[in-house]
């Protein structure tokens, strides 16, 4: 029998409710076990995980069964009702025992290495905004370490790179990698990057960072997507802005898939719940002067903000969601200007596709300019919208860089 390392995901029960780590004390390959189901394969000698498909599983007894795709062999996982141990047999293969370790509950899930061996990201910051063509990460790993390996992937979570950091040597400290759209590693929109540290024991140590990559002079900020259909169901949504997404909550993947209530409330496929769908994406063009609109003093914002939304189509919760987040950057200084954008200049810049499709869509998109004094605009004539049936409503806004 080929040894292997697995990463298995079991569906979680009051007996198995957190992530488990176990290893064969001879061969130190390892087996790490977390909710799903899910299973990948990782060899000792090529760590990359390769998904293995599931034959059948049942967690009253603590099983899983496990094949590869081309292969006809089943093994058969059973981990012990104390979960110290976990035996790895197939009829006609050598049986393999992998015992429980215990290593930093608070490391990344995959991790395998014991407490004191770690890899971190020193810079830049988990989440951070990057505008400059080339970035340099740093960070610092545990003596003992053999190798780093580093994956990185676009927003829609696919690999754009993946291999060893030649630049590190064994025993090394702290290490440096770098990335840009010219080494093809980095892209518009969000990027994860995962560092994986491989330890003399065979041990392992992950950590991760995102960050969002700009070319842009600003962002489509926070738009928020609430779906109202009249009876609980399904429901998938994608969007696709021209400057692709940067962010977004829960993670977009190739879209979201939701279990959408009457009253708005939004449940993903793991089981958490959310008000909206939440997204962000960069702006490539330069602000353009505003020649239509509002000119608002700051003390009649709030209000003249409350009456144009009402006449849009917003209630009084979605209302109050765009206030918190907009009346104070729209209020900073004593004038703003206002021009909301016109529906089809949206659903150019951003189009929607919503399945089932609603009865009615509303989107609410503001473009301003916070003013020392006052100017001139043609005035703006807002088109009312009016809720029916099924009924999906987004609003966001657009800032710029200083």
């Amino acid at each position: 029998m080929t040894r292997f390392v697995l990463t298995l995901a079991l569906v979680a029960t009051a007996a198995h409710a957190e992530d488990e780590t176990y290893r064969d004390p001879a061969s130190k390959e390892t087996l790490f076990i977390a909710g799903g189901p899910n299973v990948s394969y990782a060899s000792l000698k090529r760590s990359s995980l390769r998904p293995l498909k599931i034959v059948e599983h049942e967690d009253s007894a603590r099983i899983i069964k496990v094949k590869f795709d081309k292969s006809p062999t089943v093994w058969t996982l059973t981990i012990d009702p104390e979960h110290t141990r976990v035996v790895c047999e197939s009829p006609g293969e050598p049986r393999q025992v992998f015992e429980r370790v215990k290593i930093d509950p608070t490391a990344l899930p995959g991790t395998t290495a014991s407490p004191g061996k770690f890899i971190k990201i020193t810079s830049p910051d988990d989440e951070a905004g990057l505008y400059d063509p080339v970035t340099d990460f740093k960070g610092e790993v545990a003596a003992d370490c053999d190798r780093i390996e580093v994956t990185s992937l676009n927003a829609a979570g696919e690999v754009q790179t993946k291999g060893k950091l030649k630049t590190f040597t064994a025993g090394d400290l702290k290490f440096s990698y770098r990335a840009s759209k010219a080494l093809r590693n980095m892209s518009l929109g969000s990027n994860r990057f995962r560092f994986q540290a491989t330890f003399k024991d065979g041990g392992v140590a992950l950590a991760e960072v995102r960050v969002s990559f700009h070319e842009y002079e600003g962002e489509m900020a926070k738009p928020v997507i609430y779906l109202y259909p009249l009876t609980t169901r399904q429901v998938s949504v994608k969007v696709s802005p021209e400057g692709g997404l940067t962010r977004s909550d829960p993670a977009y993947g190739a879209g979201w898939n939701v279990t959408a209530t009457p009253k708005g409330s939004l449940v993903t496929r793991d089981g958490h719940a959310y008000p909206y769908l939440f997204w962000e994406s960069g702006l490539k063009e330069k602000p353009a002067p505003l020649t239509e609109g509002f000119v608002v003093a700051r003390a009649e914002v709030k209000a003249f903000l409350e009456s144009s939304l009402k006449k849009l189509g917003l209630n009084e919760r979605e209302t109050a969601d765009f206030m918190e987040f907009w009346l104070p950057r729209m209020t900073i200084k004593p004038w703003a200007a206002v021009r909301f954008i016109p529906r089809q200049e949206i659903d150019r810049a951003a189009p929607l596709e919503i399945k089932p499709a609603p009865d009615s869509v509303i989107r609410v998109l503001i473009d301003f300019r916070a003013l020392d004094a006052p100017v001139k605009l043609a005035p703006q004539v807002l088109v009312p919208a009016k809720r029916s049936g099924f009924t999906a409503v987004e609003w966001g806004g657009l800032l710029y860089r200083e």
